[in-house]
């Protein structure tokens, strides 16, 4: 069964976020909820601390921001072998990292952007994931409590 067929069976496109940077999640986050037919199961600073909750919330997305230097395949490697067959990895790459797209993608990613220029593409393919038109008319929604906050 493939990510957007678990979307169009519960009528929503479940979303984990895993990205380092406290502010770039508060934003990311903020852009996800106001996603119509998007709900944004959960946060993480970390794939070490989202990976308990990932088996749980069972996301049909994980969007995993990466940083500069670090050391991108052990950790999103990881987080594949998580989530399994049916949920989609889509991995955000620091600023000028347009190299490495191929690479991720190549390894098992389903979709790789700049986090600094091609957020607007990830809103994007969230909503095609989604099988819906846009964002949310008349609702506001709050981000969910993040697992970690100390950022």
């Amino acid at each position: 069964m493939k990510s957007n067929d678990l979307a169009h069976r519960r009528g929503t496109l479940r979303a984990y976020l895993v990205e380092g940077s406290g502010l770039l999640r508060a934003r990311l986050a903020r852009i996800i909820v106001a996603l119509e037919g998007v709900e944004l199961v959960g946060t993480a600073q970390d794939i070490a601390t989202a990976a308990p909750s990932l088996g749980v919330l069972v996301p049909d997305v994980v969007i995993l921001g990466l940083t500069s230097g670090q050391p991108a395949t052990r950790q999103w490697l990881g987080a594949l072998t998580t989530l399994g067959q049916d949920c989609r990895l889509i991995v955000l790459m620091p600023g000028g990292a347009g190299p490495l797209r191929r690479i991720y993608l190549d390894a098992g990613a389903h979709h790789a952007f700049d986090k600094t220029a091609e957020i607007a593409e990830l809103r994007k393919t969230l909503i095609r994931m989604s099988g819906h038109a846009g964002p949310r008319t008349g609702m506001t929604r709050t981000p969910p409590k993040q697992e970690n906050d100390n950022v």
